[in-house]
C-alpha cells in the first residue's frame, strides 16, 4: 500500500537542522515529522547535514531529497518529503550558518553514533559556530541527541562546554537553550541493492534512496521547560521524567542483546538477526542477559512485555538486519550496553555470567578480525 500524501515540500518552512543524516534519522524522526505534516503541520521541514561524505547527497539528490520509506512488515510505502536539502559539512559550512539565522529554525537533532561524542568529534566546532550565530541574534534553540548513550544530550552539552572557551556563549546557552536527552528505537538495516530491487518489484518505483524499517517506532524525550517545547510535541513523541530508566531499558535490553547476537552469532556463522535469534543456545543466552540486566532497571516499567516484544522484533525476517552492521564500534557500545550492568550488579555482590559471556563474545569476535578490517569497523578500538 502506498500512503496518500497531503502536503507539498514547497509549503514547508525549515524548523529542524539534523546532524548525521543517515538512514536511521530518515526512518525515524523524519518519518514522525512527515506524519505530522501529513495532518497539517507546515513548520517541520528538515535540512540534513552529512558529516563524513557526500554519498547521501548523491543518493538523494536525483529525487530532490525525497525518498521512500518501506515499512516492510506492514507492506506500507511512504513518500517522505520533509527533507528539503542535504549539505556537506566540509564544503557547506557557510550555508549551514546562514540557515541557522532563520527564526523559523527551532531544533537541532543529532544521530552521529556513540563515537560521534568523543571530544575530537567534528560536531563540537560546528555547534559552537551555530550557537554563536544564534546568540548574536538572540534566538533560542533546542538541541536533542538521538544516539544510544545514557544522558545523551547532557553528555553533548557537557562536552560542548568543555570544548568551547567562550564564557559568554556558555552563559547565553545555559539561559536560552535546552538539551533534553532522548531515547529512540526503531530497527533500520542498511539498504542493499537487493532491497532496492525488491522495492522496485513490490512498488514499481525506482528509488536509490529507499529505506527499509519495521512498524515499531518509539521516541522518548526528557520532559523539559522551554518556550520551544511545543514545537517538538508531535504524535509519536512521549515525554518522560525518568529518562535514565527509559534509556537503560533500551540500552541494556535491546542493544545489549543485539550486540551479543552480533558477535556470538557471527562466530557461529549467522548473517542476520532473525536467523541468529532462532539458534536455541543464543536465544537462551539473550534471555539470561535480560534476566541479569533487568535487575538494574526500575520495576515501574513493563519489562516483561518489552522483552516479549523484542523477541518478535528480532524474529522479523522482513528486515534482513545484518549482524555485521550491528557489530560496528563495539569498543564504544559494549561499556554502555553491557559493562554498566555488570558493574551495578557487582556493587551488590551479584555475579553476571550471561553478561560476561557477551563481553567474551565481543573479544573473541575481535580476535578473528584482521587489523585493516578492525580499523574500519571500530576505529577507536585500543587493544
Amino acid at each position: 500500500m502506498i500512503q496518500e500524501i497531503n502536503y507539498d515540500k514547497s509549503d514547508l518552512t525549515t524548523g529542524i537542522l539534523h546532524l548525521g543524516i543517515g538512514r536511521f534519522h530518515r526512518a525515524h524522526q523524519a518519518d514522525l515529522y512527515h506524519e505530522a505534516c501529513n495532518t497539517g503541520r507546515r513548520d517541520l521541514g528538515v535540512i540534513g547535514v552529512s558529516l563524513r561524505s557526500q554519498n547521501v547527497i548523491k543518493e538523494l539528490s536525483p529525487r530532490n531529497f525525497d525518498y521512500h520509506l518501506w515499512v516492510k512488515d506492514s507492506e506500507l510505502v511512504k513518500d517522505i518529503k520533509v527533507l528539503k536539502n542535504v549539505l556537506f559539512l566540509q564544503e557547506d559550512r557557510d550555508e549551514i550558518l546562514s540557515i541557522v539565522q532563520d527564526q523559523n529554525l527551532k531544533v537541532i537533532t543529532l544521530t552521529v553514533t556513540e563515537k560521534g561524542y568523543l571530544l575530537n568529534s567534528v560536531i563540537y566546532p560546528i555547534l559552537e559556530e551555530i550557537l554563536l550565530v544564534r546568540m548574536q541574534m538572540n534566538l533560542p534553540l533546542v538541541i536533542i541527541s538521538c544516539d544510544n548513550l545514557p544522558d545523551n544530550s547532557h553528555i553533548l552539552k557537557a562536552r560542548l562546554f568543555e570544548f568551547t572557551k567562550n564564557i559568554e556563549l556558555k552563559d547565553w546557552t545555559e539561559k536560552n537553550c535546552a538539551f533534553p536527552s532522548s531515547m529512540v528505537d526503531r530497527i533500520v538495516p542498511a539498504t542493499t541493492e537487493k532491497d532496492r530491487s525488491d522495492f522496485h518489484q513490490f512498488s514499481s518505483i525506482e528509488d536509490e534512496g529507499v529505506v527499509t524499517t519495521e512498524t515499531f517506532s518509539q521516541w522518548y524525550i526528557e520532559d523539559f521547560n522551554h518556550p520551544l517545547k511545543s514545537f517538538i510535541d508531535i504524535p509519536g513523541v512521549s515525554w518522560s521524567t525518568q529518562m535514565n530508566e527509559v534509556e537503560k531499558m533500551k540500552l541494556r535490553l535491546l542493544n545489549a542483546a543485539h550486540s551479543y547476537l552480533a558477535y556470538a552469532g557471527q562466530l557461529k556463522g549467522y548473517t542476520y538477526v532473525h536467523d541468529a535469534v532462532q539458534d536455541p543456545q543464543l536465544r537462551e543466552d539473550i534471555q539470561e542477559i535480560w534476566r541479569e540486566a533487568r535487575f538494574t532497571i526500575t520495576r515501574d516499567l513493563d519489562l516483561d512485555s518489552y522483552c516479549e516484544q523484542l523477541l518478535k522484533r528480532f524474529e522479523n525476517n522482513f528486515l534482513n538486519h545484518k549482524l555485521f552492521q550491528i557489530g560496528h564500534d563495539g569498543s564504544q557500545k559494549i561499556p554502555v550496553r553491557i559493562q554498566n550492568s555488570i558493574k551495578e550488579r557487582r556493587e551488590v555482590d551479584l555475579s553476571s555470567p550471561a553478561l560476561e559471556k557477551a563481553v567474551v563474545a565481543w573479544k573473541s569476535y575481535i580476535s578473528t578480525i584482521d587489523q585493516a578490517t578492525l580499523k574500519k569497523i571500530d576505529p577507536n578500538f585500543i587493544s
